[in-house]
């Protein structure tokens, strides 16, 4: 849309919807980009706006041509501010008053592009219809036919009450509405020998008059309007408007609202009122008019390049995860198991660029190549990105969608929990701090502080204190009945080996903990240092989308170099959600390999709580990790209370009795329980 003033730019923005500045650094015009309604609920109309540097023919013939190019793919450029009307006293079914609407629907007449032979002048071009846009011009008739069949009116886009932009664009006192011949005071015909209704505008069509002249002229008004009975209203930029938008085979339309005669009686009162109501017209036809299916973007070639590609995405790729990542703004059509990656991109392509040129089918693609990291086709797909980026001129848009911090995923409804911390006391570090948070219902996650033993403990005490916490916590009744609560613990990386599944509740005498609730760990220097929480979420988001695919298990190094190339390519493998340690981290190499995990921001990490794990246990291990994915927790506790029915010393040679599990989810942050 392009408006000759800011009161008309004003108007049309306040009706915009999501609407916000864009500019192309090759443009020099400013735009203000959004959605107005269509014909079809969810698919509304994408619009750039922007206001003319000067009112004027070729003004608008430059901004025009400035705005095709920077938005190629624009299907119409509709014009849209104020004009003179024409008032026909002597026809009130013509005559035109302060307020009313008239559209173009004949075209526009260049009256200032003239040959002039002496005294005579004769138009050298009358610009007629061609390039008006078919769509609206529908769209025009089918508002009158609605008026005149149903009462739908368009006018409620004038009632505050319904939209409450037109509040801001009151409608001036009928006796601001003067009409004069040669300076004299003249009558308006009747409302109802004219067709309107008092308080509300006219729509009128016809031809408009377009010149790089602000018409004064009463007498050379009604000269013209007696040589073009169909002439309604001048204005100033629609001549240039169309040789712009025939010069690139598009088409144009105009609407304008009445704020004068064309006589010597010229004011701004009618200013405000007639630009709203020229753009709230604009938003009803807009709004009985079907969006723009957007003509496909893609070669053959380069299509069935990316068709190839998106064929050899892993099966059980979270794309819904993926499609709220890269276009939270669009509604994911498909339901159940009906999205795949091929589908998913074909709609998309369906949808205009956003306001930076980036085509939210490539925001997709390259979303789902950060999602597929090391699965072989992750570099292919960017460089797809990249090629199309390249060609449709939005490599600065790519670049910075790619520099955006990744949202977090939609978080897992949260179960009813107990988060216990334990922290080294921070004088006495042979004792610790033991405090708790409570997620009291399912839904978001939102725990609130929970108890805390009052004073510190020492490591040899924890296994009979913290269980008696449990208890308390019990007596509380925090959780709804049949519910099940899990439990996590909070542990720094140097008691990460403690046995607290095994620990037992005073009230359960010898039942372990693991037997009641879910038992996992949590990394407690993780949670306050937050270290590249982006890795730490992307990792979980693959342990979402592929499950125990991304297991990684440690290889018993036989030195410190040897660790360290295990850290590297750990942090290479960006598919990696888990990882099996080679032993407990209370000692080396586990503890390394521990530290390694962590810093990669891998959520899942398993091992053997024994001194000397075996081949057995490596193996184990690595089935469970590899075939459990998001159950890994469900089925160690099946694994745990199946060893707790084991005679002890039975026990630890059983998977559920050695097996020990951090599952540390990233979107379920918690602030300090314990003061330091």
């Amino acid at each position: 849309m392009i408006t000759a003033l800011v009161v008309e730019g004003r108007a049309v923005a306040d009706l915009l919807r999501g609407g916000h500045e864009f500019r192309y650094e090759n443009d020099p015009q400013p735009y203000r980009v959004g959605m107005l309604a269509s014909a079809v609920p969810d698919r509304p109309h994408h619009v750039a706006l922007t206001v003319l540097l000067q009112d004027g023919t070729r003004h608008a013939a430059s901004a025009c041509a400035d705005l095709l190019r920077t938005f190629p793919n624009v299907n119409c450029v509709i014009l849209v501010g104020i004009g003179g009307g024409i008032p026909r006293r002597g026809q009130p079914d013509r005559h035109v008053r302060l307020g009313d609407i008239v559209v173009a629907t004949e075209g526009v007449l260049d009256y200032r592009y003239v040959n002039r032979e002496g005294p005579l002048e004769r138009l050298r071009r009358w610009g007629g219809a061609d390039g008006l846009s078919s769509p609206l011009r529908r769209a025009l008739t089918e508002l009158g036919m609605r008026a005149a069949t149903a009462g739908e009116g368009w006018q409620r886009w004038l009632d505050p009450e319904v939209t409450p932009a037109a509040a801001g664009y009151p409608r001036p006192d009928p006796a601001h509405d003067r009409l004069t011949e040669d300076g004299h005071p003249v009558t308006h015909p009747s409302e109802e020998a004219s067709g309107h209704v008092v308080g509300l505008p006219k729509v009128h069509v016809g031809l408009v008059a377009s010149g790089d002249v602000l018409l004064r002229d009463e007498h050379e008004r009604d000269r013209l309007a007696a040589e073009f009975p169909s002439l309604r209203a001048f204005e100033m930029e629609a001549s240039g408007v169309t040789v712009a938008t025939a010069a690139r085979d598009n088409r144009w339309f105009m609407v304008r609202g009445i704020t004068d005669y064309c006589d010597g009686q010229k004011n701004d009162v009618w200013h405000r009122y007639a630009s709203y109501a020229a753009a709230a017209y604009v938003c009803a036809l807009l709004e009985v008019c079907q969006p723009v299916f957007v003509q496909p973007w893609l070669r053959l070639p380069v299509r069935d390049r990316v068709v190839e590609l998106l064929s050899r995405i892993p099966p059980g790729t979270d794309l819904r995860a993926i499609w709220s990542a890269a276009v939270p703004e669009i509604d994911c059509p498909a339901t159940g198991d009906e999205m795949t990656a091929l589908h998913a991109f074909d709609y998309l392509t369906q949808w205009n660029c956003a306001g930076d040129g980036l085509s939210p089918a490539l925001t997709f693609v390259d979303a789902l190549a950060r999602s597929a990291a090391g699965a072989g086709v992750a570099a292919e797909l960017r460089q797809w990105v990249d090629e199309q980026a390249t060609a449709t001129q939005a490599d600065r848009a790519l670049r910075e969608w790619r520099e955006r911090p990744p949202p977090a995923p939609p978080a897992d409804p949260a179960g009813p929990c107990l988060v216990i911390e334990i922290e080294p006391d921070g004088i006495d570090r042979s004792l610790c701090q033991v405090g708790s948070y409570l997620q009291r219902k399912a839904g978001d996650w939102e725990p609130e502080r929970g108890p805390s033993l009052h004073a510190p403990v020492s490591v040899a005490e924890l296994d009979r204190a913290v269980p008696k916490l449990v208890d308390d916590v019990e007596q509380q009744r925090p959780w709804d009945a049949g519910t099940e609560p899990v439990i996590e613990f909070l542990l720094p990386a140097g008691l990460m080996n403690l046995p607290v599944e095994w620990w037992c509740a005073p009230s359960q005498r010898d039942i372990p903990l693991c037997v009641d609730y879910q038992v996992a760990m949590r990394s407690l220097e993780r949670m306050r240092e937050k270290p590249r929480l982006r890795f730490w979420r992307d990792r979980w988001s693959t342990l979402s989308a592929r499950g125990g695919d991304g297991f990684y298990p440690g290889v018993h190094p036989r030195n410190a170099d040897e660790l360290h190339r295990w850290g590297v390519r750990l942090h290479r493998r960006r598919d990696v959600s888990s990882v099996a340690l080679s032993g407990p981290p209370e000692e080396w190499p586990g503890r390394g390999e521990l530290d390694y995990a962590l810093q990669a921001g891998v959520p899942v990490i398993l091992w053997d709580r024994r001194p000397k794990p075996t081949p057995e246990s490596d193996e184990a291990l690595a089935q469970l990790a590899s075939e459990a994915g998001r159950d890994l927790p469900g089925r160690i506790e099946e694994l745990r209370t199946q060893a707790a029915e084991l005679p002890e010393e039975e026990r630890t040679a059983h998977e559920g009795g050695y097996v020990a599990l951090l599952w540390d989810d990233p979107n379920r942050l918690i602030p300090p329980v314990v003061e330091p």
